[in-house]
C-alpha cells in the first residue's frame, strides 16, 4: 500500500474521531474535513474511484490488507464495522462539504444511537452523491438451493420442527386443556397455523383464565420447560421467531397465573434451572417476569432496589446489538443464577445484595480512599448495580479499587463507555487526579485499546490534558506514546505551553515529542524559540527543532542556517525547502556549499534556491558549475549529469547577463540535444 493511501486513511480516522469529540462548529473541525478532502482529492486525480473494504480490524484497500495492530487503522475498521457497512466509495469530484457531511455521519456511534448506517433508510447513506457507502446485508444472508428455495441440512430441519412441534402444542394445549397431551402432526406442524397458533396474546389470555387443576397447569408447564431448555442455545430464524412468541406469551399472563404455573413447576431446584435457562434463552423483560411470578410462589419478596436494577439491565438486554446490550446479557444471567441460588437463605436478594445496594445510596466518597470492606457481593456486581441505579457510595468506591488492584481495568473502562453520563462516571472523571490514575491503568496494559482511550479521553475533557501529558512523558512504550501524541496535539492550546514545561527533560525522545507537539500546535508560546536544540546530539530532537524554528519568523535565520550545515540529511532537506520560500543572506553561502557537493536531490534542491534568489553571489555559484574549464587540450565542459542540466535551466532565467548568456552559448555549442534543450528551458526543476 503506498504512503499516500496511509496518509489519507490516518487522516480519516483522525477527523472521524475529532467529528465525534467536539461539537459542530468547533475550530478543530473544518481543518480536519480539509485535509482529509485534500488527500482524497491527490489520491483521485490518477484514478476515478477510490473504493475500501472493511473486516472487524482491518481496511483492505487494492487487495492489501492494513495492519489489524495499527491503533488508528483499527479504529476505522471498527467504526465501520459498527455501522455495518463493508466498503466505502470515493468518487472523483467529491467536495470538502460532501467529506463534512460523511465525517457526521461516521461520528455518530451505533451502539449508542442504535442506528447503524449500514441497517439504516438508503437515503441517509446517499446524502453525498460522490461518496458511497456499502451496507453490509446480514439480516438478509441465508443459504439458497440452486432452484431457489431455502438449503437446510437434516439438524437444522430436525429443530425448526422440535420447535413447530412446541409452540404448536403449547398453544392447543393451552385451549383444550388438561386432556390435551398428544404432539402435533407434522400436518399441523408444516400447514397454515390456526388462530391461537398465531397470537400468542391469545395463548396467554386462555392460559389465565384457566384454573381446573394441577394437570392443566403441568401440562403447560411441561411444555415451556421444554421450550426453554431448547432456546437456552438455539440459534437461527425459527429459534428467533419462538423467542418472540415466548417474551410476547410471558409478558401478556397474568402475574398470580404465572406463579401458579412456576409453583407446579417441580421442586426448587427444578424451578431455579427453569429461571437459569430462561435467562440464557429468553428476553429480558421475560426473565424479568419470570423472576417475579417465582419469588411470589416461593414466598420471597425481591427489593426495589434489586429490582429496579434488574428492569434497567432487561432494557437493555433487550436493545439494539452492541457492547453494552452484551453487557446486559451476561449480567442478567448472573443476576439471575446468583439471586435464585440465594433463595434458600433468609435473605432473597442474596450475600451482601441488600448490605451493597443500601451502601450505595450514601453520599460521594474518595473513589480512591477510604477503608470500607466490600461486601460480599463481586466488584463488577456492585459497579454494575452502580451504574444501573444512579448511585455511588462507599461500596462502589472499594469495587473501583479492588478492579483496578486486579488489572480489571478494561471491564471497568468499557462499563464507563456504555454509561458516559452516570454519577459514577462522573466521579471518575471529575477530578485530575482521579483520571490520571484511571488513565495510567489503561496504559499499563499493552496493547492499548484506542477506541476505549478516545471514550475515556473524551469523557475527561480539559482535565484530561494534564495526566496525558504526564502519561505521555513517562511512557516507556513506543505504542502508547504515538497514541498520546496523536491525540494531545487535536487538544490546543493547552499543550503548547505545557510541552515547553518539560523541556529540560534529559531523555531524548521526550524533548523530541514536546517539540513535535509545538509543531503541531496553531500558535506557539511568545517568545518561545528552539535554538538551544539546534545543536542538540540526536537527528530527531534537531529536526524537529529546525522544522519548529523555520515556522517562526524570530528564529527562522538560525534554524535554516543550522539546518543546512546540519550531518543528517534529511534536516538539510527541511532546512532547503525553507530557504526556498525565504533564504536568509548569512545561509547563502551554506546554501552554494551544498548545491556543489554531496547527495544529488539534495545539490539539486540548493540549486533551486539559488535561482529563487537570484543575487549576484547565487548566479556566480550557478555559473561555476557550468562553464567549461581550461585544459591542456582546450576547454573542458562539465559532465553531463542531472545537477549540471538542473544548473543550466537555473541559469535561463538570468539569460539576460552577458556572462550568463555566453555560458548558455558554450553549452549549446557541444551540439547535444538534451543540454541545448536545458539552456532554452524556464525553471520548471523537479526535485
Amino acid at each position: 500500500m503506498s504512503r499516500e493511501l496511509s496518509e489519507f486513511l490516518i487522516e480519516l480516522s483522525i477527523a472521524i474521531h475529532q467529528h465525534s469529540m467536539y461539537p459542530p462548529g468547533h475550530p478543530s473541525l473544518e481543518p480536519a474535513a480539509a485535509r482529509a478532502t485534500d488527500r482524497v482529492a491527490y489520491l483521485l486525480k490518477e484514478r476515478g474511484t477510490l473504493s475500501l473494504g472493511a473486516a472487524r480490524d482491518q481496511l483492505v484497500i487494492e487487495g492489501v490488507a492494513t495492519d489489524a495492530n495499527h491503533p488508528l487503522l483499527r479504529a476505522l475498521a471498527g467504526r465501520l464495522h459498527r455501522h455495518h457497512l463493508g466498503a466505502i466509495s470515493f468518487h472523483q469530484g467529491v467536495s470538502k462539504q460532501e467529506i463534512q457531511g460523511f465525517l457526521l455521519l461516521m461520528a455518530e456511534e451505533p451502539d449508542q444511537t442504535g442506528e447503524p448506517l449500514g441497517l439504516g433508510p438508503r437515503e441517509r447513506r446517499e446524502q453525498q452523491p460522490n461518496i458511497q457507502l456499502h451496507p453490509v446485508a446480514y439480516d438478509s444472508l441465508r443459504l439458497v438451493a440452486d432452484d431457489g428455495t431455502l438449503e437446510e441440512d437434516e439438524e437444522a430441519r430436525t429443530a425448526r420442527t422440535r420447535y413447530a412441534q412446541l409452540w404448536v402444542g403449547l398453544a392447543k394445549a393451552s385451549v383444550m386443556g388438561a386432556g390435551h397431551n398428544e404432539q402435533p402432526s407434522d400436518a399441523e406442524v408444516e400447514g397454515e397455523p390456526d388462530e391461537v397458533s398465531r397470537d400468542p396474546g391469545a395463548v396467554a389470555q386462555a392460559i389465565s383464565e384457566r384454573s381446573d387443576g394441577h394437570a392443566y397447569d403441568q401440562v403447560i408447564i411441561g411444555y415451556l420447560l421444554q421450550i426453554v431448555q431448547e432456546l437456552r442455545n438455539a440459534s437461527g430464524p425459527e429459534a428467533v421467531q419462538l423467542t418472540r412468541r415466548m417474551g410476547e406469551l410471558v409478558s401478556k399472563i397474568e402475574p398470580d397465573a404465572l406463579a401458579r404455573l412456576l409453583e407446579m413447576g417441580g421442586d426448587s431446584e427444578q424451578r431455579h434451572q427453569f429461571l437459569i435457562n430462561a435467562s440464557r434463552g429468553l428476553k429480558g423483560e421475560s426473565v424479568l417476569r419470570l423472576v417475579q411470578a417465582a419469588s411470589l410462589s416461593e414466598g420471597k419478596q425481591i427489593s426495589h432496589p434489586m429490582l429496579r436494577m434488574l428492569g434497567k439491565l432487561a432494557q437493555h438486554a433487550d436493545g439494539s446489538p452492541g457492547i453494552q446490550r452484551q453487557h446486559a446479557l451476561e449480567s442478567i444471567q448472573e443476576q439471575v443464577s446468583d439471586l435464585v441460588t440465594g433463595w434458600g437463605s433468609e435473605d432473597p436478594n442474596l450475600r451482601g445484595y441488600t448490605s451493597a445496594l443500601s451502601e450505595m445510596s450514601a453520599a460521594r466518597p474518595d473513589l480512591f480512599g477510604g477503608g470500607v470492606q466490600l461486601p460480599e457481593v463481586g466488584p463488577r456486581r456492585v459497579v454494575d448495580m452502580a451504574f444501573e441505579m444512579d448511585l455511588v457510595g462507599d461500596a462502589v468506591a472499594k469495587a473501583v479499587k479492588q478492579l483496578m488492584a486486579t488489572e480489571q481495568t478494561s471491564w471497568l473502562l468499557e462499563r464507563i463507555a456504555d454509561n458516559k453520563s452516570s454519577a459514577l462516571t462522573r466521579s471518575l472523571v471529575g477530578s485530575t487526579h482521579e483520571f490520571g490514575q484511571l488513565l495510567q491503568q489503561l496504559l499499563d496494559n499493552e496493547p492499548v485499546d484506542p477506541l476505549i482511550l478516545d471514550t475515556l479521553l473524551g469523557l475527561g475533557g480539559e482535565s484530561a490534558v494534564e495526566p496525558m501529558m504526564q502519561a505521555l512523558v513517562d511512557s516507556e512504550s513506543r505504542q502508547v506514546r504515538r497514541l498520546l501524541l496523536d491525540r494531545l496535539v487535536t487538544l490546543q492550546p493547552d499543550v503548547g505551553l505545557l510541552a515547553t514545561r518539560h523541556l529540560d527533560d534529559p531523555r531524548w525522545y521526550v524533548i523530541r515529542n514536546m517539540l513535535w507537539l509545538l509543531n503541531g500546535v496553531d500558535v506557539v508560546p511568545e517568545g518561545f524559540v528552539p535554538d538551544a536544540y539546534l545543536q542538540h546530539e540526536n537527528d530527531n530532537v534537531r529536526y524537529e527543532a529546525v522544522r519548529l524554528g523555520t515556522r517562526l519568523p524570530r528564529g527562522r535565520e538560525k534554524a535554516i542556517s543550522h539546518g543546512l550545515t546540519d550531518a543528517n540529511e534529511k534536516t538539510v532537506r527541511l532546512a532547503l525547502n525553507a530557504a526556498l520560500v525565504i533564504c536568509p543572506n548569512s545561509a547563502l553561502r551554506r546554501v552554494v556549499s551544498r548545491a556543489s557537493s554531496g547527495p544529488t536531490d539534495v545539490r539539486l534542491l540548493a540549486i533551486r534556491v539559488l535561482e529563487a534568489v537570484g543575487t549576484e553571489t547565487a548566479l556566480c555559484a550557478l555559473m561555476e558549475m557550468t562553464q567549461p574549464r581550461r585544459g591542456l587540450l582546450g576547454l573542458k565542459h562539465p559532465a553531463k549529469d542531472p545537477v549540471y542540466l538542473a544548473a543550466l535551466r537555473a541559469l535561463c532565467s538570468s539569460s539576460y547577463d552577458p556572462r550568463v548568456l555566453r555560458v548558455l552559448e558554450s553549452a549549446r555549442a557541444r551540439r547535444d540535444p538534451e543540454i541545448a534543450a536545458a539552456t532554452r528551458e524556464g525553471s520548471d526543476l523537479d526535485a
